[in-house]
């Protein structure tokens, strides 16, 4: 696992914990969340964190992840009629604007601060 400048952190690790943070805070606001991979082996380029009772999938991905790798999987999920957000690394997120937009209902950047994960305020894109 490799830091990016933003606290990112590329390799499996990071998209992990940016999960488990997301999780704890629905879970903390009373929301129940499932999650799997978005692809597999080589091919695998995140995680998609499902919250049901708000129709919402957050697409995580770190700082390895080609944002057009996503793409499919976020245009399946959304013809399957769920909202989609799309949740990069801080430093990606403003080609996560441009490549995203009328793709995902919002962009949102995670970062390490410390040992914890961060998260910036939802952004429509």
């Amino acid at each position: 696992m490799t830091q990016t400048a933003s606290g990112a952190s590329s390799g499996g690790e990071g998209v992990a914990r940016a999960a488990e943070a997301a999780k704890l805070s629905y879970l903390i606001g009373g929301y129940e969340t499932s999650s799997v991979p978005i692809g597999s082996g080589p091919t695998w380029a995140g995680e998609a964190l499902f919250v049901q009772a708000l129709n919402r999938v957050e697409c995580i991905v770190d700082a390895s992840t080609h944002i057009d790798t996503v793409l499919d999987s976020i245009r399946s999920l959304s013809d399957d009629g769920w909202t989609i957000w799309a949740v990069v690394p801080q430093d990606q997120l403003g080609g996560a604007h441009r490549r995203f937009r009328q793709q995902v209902e919002r962009v949102q950047g995670w970062w390490f601060d410390g040992d914890r994960v961060a998260f910036s305020a939802p952004e429509h894109p």
